[in-house]
C-alpha cells in the first residue's frame, strides 16, 4: 500500500496556489519525495526545514538555469519551481518537475548492471549520454552555479540517452550578498584540492566541478572509475580519494597502478578525448584551471560522436573512426565475452520508459500488460504505490472485455445496456481512446447504440410520408431516403440485415434511382449524341415519371430527332449510286443536324455521313472546275486538274475521262505549231507561237529547240520611233535613260510595240548581246505598260562613261529574248562638274533647327539652278526617292571658279538623319552638270 501524506495533505505556494500530495515516491536522510495530484510535479518535504534552506531555494527559483533539452520536451534539470508552505505560512519544502522513465547513471555505466537494466545502451548511447551531461553541466555553470556533490545517483538517463540532474537543492548558490555552499561530496568525484577539507566552509569553483565531470565521462566511456586499476605488487591499494589526492591512476606519474587486463586503453578513443582526460587528471591535479570545461567537453564529444563507426557485423557495436576495424568484436573474440551483444528486443530501460509513458497517458491496459509481463516493475520501489490501482484496473478491464465480446457477437442493445448498468466503472473505461469494438472505439459504439433507434424511426416516418402521398416524383426525395438509410446502416456497422426487409427493398430502389439520375447528370454533358440517347433510354426505365431538368428533356427530344435524321441518311446511302445532289439537299435541309455527333458515326468501317457529304461536295466542285478548265481552252490546266481528280473512274466523270484522253490530240493550235517547228518553217512557227503553248513545250521537251529557233532564225526589224530624243543623263548614283519605245516589224509585215525591252550597259564598249558578260555588265528588263510610248528608267552608275545597248524583246516559253538591232546610247563627260561637302551646324544663331553648311568646288563658272536638300536616316537618297524628305533649299546662283560656301537654314531638325544629298528641282537639268557629294560616307559631318 502507498504511504499517505502527513497532515495537512494540502500545502500552498507563496502565490496561494494549492499543492496536494498523492503518494510517497522515495525517502532519504534529508527528506521525502512525494507525487502530487499533478502528474508532472513532485514535491520534496524536508525532515528539518530551515530558514537557510528557504532563502537558498528562493534564490534558486529566481534565477533558474536554461534547460538545454527543453526543445526536446524533456526535463534535464529538476530545478525547484516554487517553495511549499503550510496553511499557516511555515516553510516545509519545494516542488519540482517530475522525471520519469529513467535509470540512475550507475545502471548505465556499469557493464554488468547495464546488461541487466539497459542492454541496448551501446557505446554510441554512452558517448551521447556523456555529451548531454556536459551540456547540462555547462548550462548550470553558465548561470553561476556549482554542482558540488557530483555522483551517479543524482543523474538519471532514459532510453534515448536524455539526461536529468536531480537533487539540485544541494548545489552551491552564490548571490550578491551570500554564498550557500554545497556541504557534501562523494567519494571518487571530489577534486584533489578539496579532499579532507571541511566542505561546509569551502566556496567551490566551476573548475572543481570539472574534475567530477571528467570522472563521469570516463566511467561512461570505459565502464569503470579512472582512479582504479591493477596496483603494483609492492604497493598497498589506496581508496579512490587518496589515489586522487596523489594523482595515482594508470596514466599518471609514478606508474604505481596499471590498467586491468580487461580495461580499455585511452587509445581506444579519439585523440581529443584522450588529451582531455590527460589535461583534466594530470595537468589539472595542481592547476584546476587546466581541467577541460563542460563547454569544451560538449564540443569534443559532439565531434567524437560524428566519427563513431557502426560495426558491419554487430548492430550494437560502435568504435572510433581512427581504428580500421571494430575493437569490440576483437575484444569479444579475445576474452569470450561481448559487453555490447547484438540486440533483438527491448531493454529494461525502454520497458521502464514505456510503463512511465502509459502512466502519464493513463493507458490502463498498457500499464497492466507491462506490470504483469515484467516482474521487475513490481519490485521497483518508486512504482510500488501504483500496485492497488493496477489491480483495480485489471478487474475493470476484464469486465470491459466481456462487454466488448457481447458487442462483437451482436448482443441485443437492451442486454448491452443492462450489463453496463451493473458495472458502473465501465462508464469511465468505455471512454478510453484505445478501447474498440472491431475498428470502432467503445465510446463511439455506445453513442451509436443510442442513435440507431432514432435514425431508424426517422427513416420509417419519411418513407411512409413519401409513399403515402404518392410523391416519389422528385429525385431529392429518393436521395433523402438513401441518406437516412445510410445514416442508419453506418450506425449499424453497415449491416444491411439491420434494416427491415421492406425498408431494405425501398432503400435499394431509391439507390437505383439516385444512381441513374446521377449518371445522367454526370455524363450527359460529356456524352456524344448516340451515347446520350442510349443512356437516356436506359435510365428512363428507372426514372419514368420523375422530374428531369428541362434542358435534358429538350436534348433528349432533339437527339431523338437527330437519330431519325440519321436513319434517313443511312436509308439514302443504301441506294446504289446515290446522287450527290440528293445527299447534299438532305444535308443542307438539316442544318442543326450537322452539329450532332451522328454525322461522325461509322459502322462496319464505312465512311461517316460527314465524310460522305464532304466527298459529294468535292465531286461537284471537281466537276465544276473541270468544266471551267475545259471551257477556258487551257489544256495544260485541265490536264493538271484532271491528274488531281480522285474520282476518274466514277460515272459522273466519264465525260471528262474521254475529254482528257483526246485533249492533246485535238489541240489543233499546238500541233500546227509543233509541225511547223519540226519542219523548220520558221516564218510559220513564229507566226503561230502562243505563249499558252509553253506547258506543252515543257511537257514534250521542245523548250530549248523553240528558244534556239527564235534566237537564231527569227528576223525582226525593230525601230525606235516616236517623239523624244534618246539621251543619257549622268549622276553620281545612276544613269537616267530616255528613249522612244521600240516597235517590232515581223517579216509578214505586222508591226507592234515590243512587250519588253532589255537594257545592257558596260563601262568601255557597247554590249554586243543581251547575254554577253563583259565585266562589269549591268542589265535591266522592262515590261511595257499600257499606252507607254517611251523608255524612262534608271541604271546604276558604273563610271564616268557608260555604253548602253537597248533591244526590243519578246517572251518565249517563259524566257525574255532580245531580238533585232539595238539602239546604242553613250554617256558623255560633262565638263560642268561640281564637288560639294556638307556639314551640320547647330545653335540658336543658325535658326530653330540649325543649318547646313555646303562647300561647293568647280573648275569653271557654272550656273547653278534651284536645289533641294533631300535626306534619309538609313541610306543615301536618290532623285525622286519616295522615302526622301526635303529639309531645305538653295536658290539659283552662279558658282565661281574655285570654292563657294553656302549656309542653308534647315526647315526641320536633322537629329535622326544620317545621309544628305543635293538635287536640282527641275529634272530636265539633271544632265546639265555632274553633282558629286564628297563627305566621306555621305553622312552629315
Amino acid at each position: 500500500m502507498a504511504d499517505t501524506a502527513p497532515m495537512p495533505q494540502i500545502y500552498m505556494t507563496p502565490s496561494n496556489a494549492k499543492v496536494t500530495l498523492a503518494t510517497k515516491i522515495a525517502a532519504g536522510g534529508e527528506g521525502e519525495i512525494w507525487q502530487t495530484t499533478q502528474p508532472d510535479i513532485v514535491a520534496k518535504l524536508f525532515h528539518k526545514p530551515s530558514d537557510l534552506k528557504h532563502e537558498k531555494l528562493r534564490a534558486m527559483i529566481q534565477r533558474p538555469p536554461k534547460d538545454p533539452l527543453l526543445s526536446q520536451k524533456y526535463v534535464s534539470i529538476a530545478w525547484p519551481q516554487d517553495v511549499l508552505l503550510t496553511t499557516t505560512g511555515e516553510f516545509v519544502g519545494y516542488i519540482m518537475p517530475r522525471v520519469s522513465g529513467a535509470l540512475t547513471l550507475t545502471n548505465v555505466y556499469n557493464p554488468k548492471l547495464r546488461q541487466k537494466m539497459a542492454a541496448g545502451f551501446n557505446w554510441y548511447y554512452l558517448h551521447t549520454t556523456a555529451r548531454n551531461i556536459a551540456l547540462i553541466m555547462a548550462a548550470i555553470h553558465n548561470r553561476g552555479y556549482v554542482v558540488g556533490d557530483i555522483k551517479t545517483e543524482n543523474i538519471l538517463v532514459n532510453e534515448k540517452a536524455l539526461v536529468s540532474f536531480t537533487d539540485t537543492d544541494s548545489y552551491q548558490v552564490k548571490t550578491n550578498r551570500d554564498v550557500y555552499p554545497c556541504e557534501v561530496g562523494s567519494e571518487g568525484f571530489t577534486p584533489p584540492e578539496l579532499i579532507d577539507k571541511n566542505l561546509t566552509q569551502a566556496t567551490r569553483t566551476e573548475a572543481q566541478d570539472r574534475f567530477g565531470l571528467g570522472v563521469l565521462i570516463y566511467m561512461l566511456i570505459f565502464g569503470h572509475h579512472p582512479f582504479t586499476g591493477q596496483w603494483r605488487e609492492d604497493q598497498e591499494p589506496l581508496p579512490k580519494d587518496q589515489a586522487i589526492a596523489r594523482c595515482i591512476w594508470p596514466y599518471g606519474p609514478g606508474g604505481m597502478v596499471q590498467l586491468s587486463p580487461l580495461s580499455l586503453s585511452l587509445d581506444a578513443v579519439s585523440g581529443e578525448i584522450k588529451e582531455a582526460f590527460l589535461k583534466t587528471f594530470n595537468a589539472g591535479h595542481d592547476a584546476p584551471d587546466q581541467r577541460v570545461s563542460a563547454k569544451e567537453w560538449v564540443d569534443i564529444l559532439s565531434k567524437a560522436i560524428q566519427q563513431l563507426q557502426l560495426c558491419a557485423v554487430n548492430n550494437n557495436h560502435y568504435y572510433h573512426g581512427q581504428h580500421s576495424k571494430c575493437l569490440w568484436c576483437g575484444r569479444a573474440a579475445k576474452f569470450g565475452k561481448d559487453i555490447f551483444p547484438k540486440m533483438d528486443g527491448n531493454n529494461r530501460l525502454e520497458i521502464v520508459s514505456a510503463f512511465s509513458q502509459a502512466v502519464k497517458t493513463n493507458d490502463k491496459r498498457q500499464m497492466v500488460m507491462l506490470w504483469d509481463t515484467h516482474a521487475f516493475l513490481q519490485k521497483e520501489p518508486r512504482l510500488q504505490p501504483l500496485a492497488p490501482d493496477i489491480e483495480t484496473n485489471r478487474r475493470n478491464l476484464a469486465d470491459l472485455d466481456t462487454l466488448k465480446q457481447m458487442c462483437l457477437e451482436g448482443a441485443l442493445d437492451v442486454d448491452i445496456l443492462a450489463f453496463c448498468a451493473a458495472h458502473p466503472a465501465l462508464e469511465t473505461l468505455a471512454n478510453l481512446p484505445n478501447e474498440k469494438v472491431g475498428d470502432q472505439t467503445l465510446h463511439a459504439y455506445f453513442q451509436q447504440l443510442m442513435r440507431k433507434q432514432k435514425l431508424l424511426g426517422n427513416l420509417k416516418r419519411y418513407v411512409q410520408r413519401v409513399d403515402e402521398k404518392g410523391a416519389g416524383r422528385r429525385i431529392d426525395q429518393e436521395s433523402k431516403i438513401v441518406e437516412l438509410a445510410e445514416q442508419y446502416l453506418k450506425a449499424a456497422r453497415n449491416k444491411r440485415r439491420a434494416l427491415p426487409e421492406r425498408l431494405l427493398k425501398r432503400y435499394d430502389k431509391a439507390q437505383e434511382r439516385v444512381a441513374a439520375y446521377q449518371e445522367l447528370m454526370d455524363q450527359a454533358a460529356a456524352q456524344d449524341d448516340m451515347d446520350f440517347l442510349k443512356l437516356w433510354r436506359r435510365v428512363m426505365k428507372v426514372l419514368k415519371g420523375f422530374d428531369i431538368p428541362p434542358a435534358l428533356v429538350n436534348r433528349a427530344d432533339l437527339t431523338e430527332d437527330y437519330y431519325s435524321t440519321y436513319q434517313s441518311f443511312r436509308d439514302l446511302l443504301r441506294v446504289k449510286h446515290v446522287e450527290d445532289g440528293a445527299l447534299i439537299d438532305l444535308w443542307e435541309a438539316n442544318q442543326s443536324f450537322q452539329a450532332s455527333h451522328f454525322v461522325d458515326l461509322k459502322k462496319a468501317g464505312q465512311p461517316s455521313i460527314r465524310e460522305r457529304v464532304a466527298t459529294a461536295y468535292e465531286r461537284l466542285r471537281m466537276l465544276k472546275n473541270l468544266e471551267k478548265m475545259a471551257l477556258s481552252g487551257n489544256a495544260k490546266a485541265f490536264l493538271d486538274l484532271w491528274g488531281e481528280t480522285p474520282f476518274q473512274d466514277e460515272v459522273p466523270f466519264e465525260k471528262w475521262q474521254k475529254h482528257a484522253n483526246v485533249l492533246l490530240l485535238k489541240n489543233e493550235g499546238w500541233y500546227r505549231f509543233k509541225r511547223a517547228l519540226l519542219e523548220d518553217q520558221h516564218d510559220l512557227f513564229c507566226d503561230l507561237w502562243d505563249e499558252s503553248f509553253t506547258p506543252f513545250a515543257v511537257a514534250e521537251g521542245f523548250v530549248d529547240r523553240i528558244l534556239s529557233g527564235f534566237k537564231k532564225e527569227l528576223t525582226i526589224l525593230s525601230a525606235f520611233e516616236g517623239e523624244g530624243q534618246p539621251h543619257v543623263a549622268g549622276h553620281r548614283d545612276y544613269w537616267r535613260i530616255l528613249a522612244p519605245w521600240p516597235a517590232l516589224n515581223w517579216g509578214n509585215g505586222k508591226g507592234v510595240l515590243a512587250d519588253y525591252i532589255v537594257i545592257c550597259s558596260a563601262p568601255h564598249q557597247y554590249p554586243a548581246s543581251s547575254d554577253a558578260d563583259p565585266a562589269p555588265l549591268k542589265q535591266r528588263i522592262l515590261r511595257r505598260v499600257r499606252d507607254a510610248a517611251a523608255i524612262d528608267t534608271l541604271m546604276p552608275r558604273m563610271s564616268q562613261k557608260a555604253y548602253f545597248s537597248i533591244w526590243p524583246a519578246i517572251r518565249v516559253c517563259g524566257e525574255i529574248i532580245a531580238v533585232g538591232t539595238p539602239l546604242m546610247l553613250r554617256s558623255g563627260e560633262n565638263e560642268n562638274r561640281i564637288v560639294y561637302e556638307v556639314s551640320h551646324k547647330k545653335g540658336s544663331k543658325q535658326g530653330p533647327h540649325g543649318a547646313l553648311q555646303v562647300k561647293m568646288m568647280c573648275k569653271q563658272d557654272i550656273p547653278l539652278p534651284p536645289m533641294d536638300v533631300i535626306a534619309l536616316s538609313h541610306r543615301i537618297p536618290i532623285y525622286g526617292d519616295p522615302e526622301g524628305m526635303r529639309y531645305g533649299g538653295l536658290n539659283a546662283t552662279t558658282l565661281q571658279t574655285g570654292q563657294t560656301l553656302f549656309t542653308i537654314p534647315l526647315e526641320a531638325p536633322l537629329d535622326t538623319v544620317d545621309f544628305v544629298r543635293l538635287y536640282p528641282q527641275d529634272p530636265a537639268l539633271l544632265d546639265s552638270f555632274t553633282l558629286i557629294c564628297d563627305s566621306g560616307q555621305d553622312k552629315v559631318c
